[in-house]
């Protein structure tokens, strides 16, 4: 195979792998970490890339023996990574020290082959287990770098077959910078182009479901020390948590054991004991990324439900109806199943936790299987779930729901409710004022159906009360849903979904209110949904039609959510998300002055947008309708013409045999007159005649060719139609004077040509 003949193949190819590794790195850890580790593979390889070139002119066995001993140790790595890590860290590490190796002794073309196998491999990887957007940053730096590398391959490849002054001028006059330059912003933006139009499909990632790792969660509700029983949560056993060596790319070093009772710090209310509906949390006006979703729609992600109310604090009845589940399987991480009788199908969802979180499993209700890093995990009677401890970040996770559409509404299918859970789901804070119930009844009218009220209830919140968070930083006095519904008029969500709750218990119907997570913010670079802080959300759960059924009653949520968020062009998924990433900050900056003038300035775009909007409307609309009446007068002007034809055929034969009959009787009135007369009209009587068979004379035609027409189609009439034309040419362009004799001769010839039972269509 061809050596490397052309120094810039080197640099390329050092620009390829760096921008593949660093793509790598921008995954693992924190961003010293990635700088760190991206630093010393360039410098490791920059100098193998640089003894490769040296050993390309020389030949030097000592770089041999150096590539062997790098082949060594990747082997060594990639056994290390299989024991202690997982195959895919261990086969990353020995790519990357085989490409190590190699670099000592590249000096063949088959070396740059490998080299691009490797880099694609590392930024494959890279891109299947990234959730920044900022990653299409290193996309690009690498797509550049693929071009750059290729360029210079292709005139290495010119060059080795040249030699002497053709090898001279053929590395002169390339100019690689220029060339490569122009050619790589046009690509740029041909691809950019392409990226924006081209339909948006499902991202693809390497990791396949079931997913979990990047922790240990062990089981603390086994016999403590302090008495405590299996199974017992008030025992005082503490949570000792470790890195899952089953993923390297989250370890890190040694931790102090945290104990269980520790939290994050601005925790969402609603996933506190008691939760105080005035009290939900500063974290909800944080814009951070608490964890990341693969999903194949938007979600509302349950965390935990509450039952009793007694007007301000929301708690969680049913304390003895919670199990341990413990995996007693063969391998650390088993599944738990939480119901044999499980259907097939359902939703499947991948968690990465980005932030730490509460000890809460968020799951899309109704949770049928789940993949978690732990032996032990907490199930209550409403299906919630509970870890071990503190869900830290680099957490990972997998749930399979069965999730069953009642009207477009997230459900989790048909559940049997006894009385005991009845009496739990209509309990109302005492004393509660009459004016609820009556507005409660106005708002529902004579409606019979529990999932028609529910409706009405939640329509009815939505468009007669305002969404804000200011209330988060009031503290009315006395019974905040009475505040929130008669006084305030607007709130945050856990008002209108405290107040529904409420409205609906009144009106006999179980309700309970669930809190979590709202995600239906996909990022349509990752192709994950990004849930951050702000998308803490509490709704409301109604048991209509025999089913746990979601309704929220927050203006600006969307319930029911579309089963899909992947039918948009890249371009307007990606305007959407940036769309929403502006409306979060402005939303939780409200107070700087210049956000208000944006705001305000965007109240002003939005209103001469909606203007825009019903002018577009209002002219669509008459556009539509003068279509309307276009199209109906087309359809009965095509009717009239087609009935018109369609007589015209039924009643065509009798009118030509009346012409015919007609231009007969004239000719045979004119006949005993001017001989010179009767042929001129004889001749154009036969005309007409042929013109009503279908073979008019055309304005060019003269008398002599259209007989010759005539003859062509009638053979049979060939003597007749040449007495009457030849007649007629002596008489009009000759000075022959036409007798009687002729006369008669032409009036038995058109006699002939007339009569029905001797014209025949005859074809040459």
């Amino acid at each position: 195979m061809n050596k490397v003949r052309y120094s810039p193949v080197y640099i390329s190819m050092f620009v390829l792998l760096v921008s593949a590794i660093a793509a790598v790195q921008s995954t693992q850890g924190s961003l010293a970490q990635a700088f760190v580790y991206t630093a010393f593979w360039s410098i490791f390889y920059g100098i193998g890339l640089l003894c490769g070139w040296y050993y390309t002119e020389h030949g030097t066995k000592a770089f041999t023996v150096i590539t062997t001993v790098l082949a060594v140790v990747s082997l060594i790595v990639f056994l290390g990574g299989l024991l202690f890590a997982s195959m895919v860290d261990g086969l990353i590490a020995c790519l990357l020290w085989l490409q190590a190796g190699r670099n000592f002794t590249f000096s063949l073309r088959r070396d740059v082959y490998y080299t691009y196998f490797v880099s694609l491999i590392l930024i494959l990887y890279a891109a299947s287990i990234t959730q920044q957007t900022s990653f299409v940053f290193f996309i690009i730096a690498y797509v550049l770098a693929v071009m750059y590398a290729l360029m210079t391959e292709h005139i290495d490849e010119r060059i080795s077959s040249a030699s002497g002054g053709d090898r001279d001028t053929l590395t002169g006059g390339m100019y690689l910078p220029i060339k490569g330059g122009v050619l790589s912003l046009m690509t740029l933006a041909v691809a950019s182009v392409i990226f924006l139009l081209v339909p948006m499909l499902p991202s693809p990632h390497i990791q396949a479901f079931p997913s979990e790792g990047g922790w240990t969660y062990r089981n603390i509700w086994q016999k403590s020390d302090t008495g405590g029983k299996k199974g017992d949560l008030r025992g005082g056993g503490k949570f000792f948590w470790s890195r899952n060596p089953q993923n390297s790319a989250t370890a890190g070093n040694g931790k102090k054991p945290v104990s269980h009772n520790h939290r994050p710090k601005d925790m969402y209310g609603g996933f506190k004991k008691h939760f105080d509906m005035l009290s939900p949390g500063k974290c909800m006006l944080s814009n951070r990324i608490v964890f990341y979703l693969q999903s194949d729609r938007p979600l509302y992600l349950r965390g935990k439900v509450f039952d009793n109310f007694n007007g301000r604090v929301w708690t969680s009845s049913g304390s003895g109806s919670q199990t341990v589940l413990i995996n007693k399987g063969l391998f650390t991480f088993d599944i738990f199943t939480f119901d044999n009788d499980a259907r097939e199908g359902g939703v499947r969802q991948v968690y990465i936790i980005h932030h730490t979180m509460p000890d809460i499993i968020m799951t899309a209700y109704k949770p049928l299987n789940l993949w978690f890093p732990g032996d032990a995990v907490q199930k209550r009677y409403d299906l919630s779930l509970r870890a071990s401890g503190p869900l830290h970040s680099g957490t990972i996770y997998s749930v399979l729901s069965e999730i069953r559409d009642i009207d477009s509404r997230q459900s989790g299918g048909w559940e049997p409710l006894d009385s005991n859970d009845l009496h739990r789901y209509l309990q109302l804070p005492a004393p509660l004022p009459p004016k609820i119930k009556t507005l409660a009844q106005s708002m529902v009218g004579n409606s019979h159906s529990n999932f028609e009220k529910a409706e009405l209830v939640e329509h009815y919140l939505k468009t007669h009360y305002t969404y804000t968070l200011d209330t988060i930083f009031e503290k009315p006095k006395g019974d905040p849903v009475s505040y929130f519904l008669f006084q305030r008029k607007a709130g945050h969500c856990e008002y209108f979904a405290s107040s529904m709750v409420v409205l609906l218990r009144t009106l006999h119907i179980p309700a309970r209110l669930a809190t979590g997570y709202y995600a239906d913010r996909y990022n349509p670079i990752t192709g994950y949904y990004e849930v951050r802080e702000l998308d803490a959300h509490a709704w409301v759960e109604a048991y209509v039609n025999y089913a746990w059924v979601t309704f929220d009653p927050t203006p600006g949520f969307q319930c029911p959510l579309p089963n899909h968020a992947h039918g948009y062009l890249i371009g307007s998924a990606l305007g959407k998300y940036i769309g929403n990433r502006l409306r979060n900050d402005m939303l939780i900056r409200r107070n700087n002055p210049v956000i208000n003038v944006l705001q305000k300035t965007g109240m002003l775009v939005d209103r001469f947008t909606m203007l825009l909007r019903k002018l577009w409307t209002m002219i669509r609309e008459q556009a539509v309708a003068w279509l309307k009446v276009i199209v109906i007068l087309g359809i009965i002007a095509t009717l009239f013409t087609a009935g018109i034809a369609a007589l015209l055929r039924f009643y065509i034969q009798p009118i030509h045999r009346f012409l015919d009959f007609w231009d007969f009787w004239r000719l045979k009135r004119i006949k005993r007159g001017d001989p010179e007369t009767f042929i001129i009209r004889c001749y154009w009587t036969m005309e007409g005649y042929f013109k009503r068979k279908g073979i008019p004379r055309p304005s060019y035609c003269a008398p002599g060719e259209y007989r010759t027409v005539l003859i062509t189609k009638f053979m049979h009439l060939s003597g007749q139609v040449s007495t009457i034309t030849v007649l007629f040419q002596r008489a009009v362009y000759g000075t022959y004077r036409p007798g009687r004799e002729d006369v008669e001769h032409a009036f038995e010839a058109y006699q002939k040509i007339q009569s029905g039972r001797h014209l025949k269509d005859e074809k040459a």
